[in-house]
């Protein structure tokens, strides 16, 4: 079974027309799957109540509401921890994804990957509506990311990916951010999940609403992820030398 984690906050515009596309791809695809829908409440918005509405309509959807805006980072958070599938797949409330794309990216955990990252930079794949700077601070961050760990991916920042579900729930996962889209492939990698493959998907971009994602406001917090993990990986490989020159002094 499939996990769909879907946060949502303030997205009464885009929600029905996102879960009932993805509901009629999963289906026809013959995809056993729960979707877990968690909104952020907020005053005179409507998710709430249609994602409730879209619970009573379909079984397969769990809805978790929360009195106030606690962040998208939480909300995967809470996600895996409630989630019963083998496969973890977080994707947006905002239509800005192919559901087509979800059945590929879970082909490739099933066939022995422990991630398929979508990636919306391959040859193959459909972007549209993707700001230039926006284009321009990616392209900067995955250069970062590949020169500090060799992350195989290009796209390492998007939250369009499939994962083997015991990954995420073994995972110390503390972003509360949009900066978790980030920490989850990286501290995968760097834990030893090595079996990644690149899987060319759609991007539309947001069609209604206001973007929740402020790259001038968040941006530094992609950037703290990187610098933590490698001081992480530093200090720890720091310790392994003076650990195996304390050994090899005592042997002499």
């Amino acid at each position: 079974m499939i996990s769909l984690i879907i946060p949502a906050y303030k997205e009464a515009e885009n929600i029905e027309n996102t879960i009932e596309n993805i509901v009629k791809v999963l289906r026809d695809h013959e995809v056993i799957f729960e979707m877990l829908i968690i909104v952020d409440e907020a005053p005179n918005d409507k998710t709430v109540d249609i994602a409730g509405s879209l619970v009573k309509k379909h079984k397969e959807i769990r809805l978790v509401r929360r009195k106030e805006k606690r962040g998208v980072g939480r909300a995967i958070r809470d996600g895996i921890k409630m989630s019963n599938g083998k496969i973890i797949i977080p994707i947006m409330a905002d239509s800005s994804e192919n559901p087509t794309d979800i059945v590929e990216l879970s082909k490739k955990i099933q066939d022995g990957h422990e991630i398929a990252v979508g990636n919306r930079f391959a040859g193959k794949s459909v972007l549209t509506n993707y700001p230039l700077f926006k284009y321009i601070v990616n392209r900067c961050y995955y250069c970062l990311a590949k020169a500090l760990f060799n992350f195989p991916s290009n796209d390492v920042t998007n939250a369009f990916k499939a994962y083997k579900a015991e990954i995420l729930k073994n995972l110390k996962l503390e972003s509360n951010g949009f900066e978790i889209f980030a920490e989850i492939p990286l501290k995968a990698y760097l834990s030893g999940h090595k079996r990644i493959i690149d899987v060319p998907v759609s991007y539309y971009g947001r069609k209604k609403g206001v973007p929740k994602l402020i790259l001038m406001k968040e941006g530094w917090k992609y950037l703290k992820i990187l610098i933590q993990l490698f001081r992480c990986r530093f200090v720890n490989a720091t310790s392994v030398l003076a650990n195996q020159k304390n050994m090899n002094m005592r042997g002499n």
